[in-house]
């Protein structure tokens, strides 16, 4: 259930999170992951404004899981213009709590600042983790 290294780098310290206004704006959505499987199963989600809050809520969230191995993803979303949810950007970060030091750790992604194709959240686990889902195994 570890992130694709690619994808992700560790931040040393606090929660890695831009203070500039513009890194600010748009919307966020961070999933809790319980466990890998075809689909995965989510825990708490939710989707705000401001990404430090929205990393908060993710590390809150988080915490509170009682699941082994849970994990949490932030992306950066926009709305849909057809229908309802949301169009997946990048991977921003991947937290999860080391049970050694009860610890939050946190990898942040490197924006690639592309569009991806419309995706669901079930997707975007998979392309975190680099897991394919269990009737997709190669």
């Amino acid at each position: 259930m570890s992130p694709d290294p690619a994808l992700l780098r560790p931040h040393p310290a606090g929660l890695g999170l831009p203070k500039s206004p513009t890194a600010r704006r748009g919307l966020y959505s961070w999933t809790i992951v319980e466990a890998l499987g075809d689909p995965p199963a989510l825990g708490a989600v939710g989707v705000c404004d401001d990404r430090e809050r929205a990393m908060q809520e993710m590390a809150d969230a988080l915490r509170a899981t009682s699941q082994e191995g849970a994990f949490g993803l932030l992306h950066k979303v926009e709305r849909r213009l057809v229908g309802i949810g949301y169009w997946y950007g990048d991977l921003l970060a991947l937290a999860r709590i080391d049970p050694d030091r009860d610890a939050l750790v946190v990898s942040e992604g490197e924006p690639s600042g592309g569009r991806k194709p419309l995706s669901d959240v079930f997707c975007e686990v998979v392309r975190a983790t680099g897991t394919p889902p269990l009737g997709n195994a190669a």
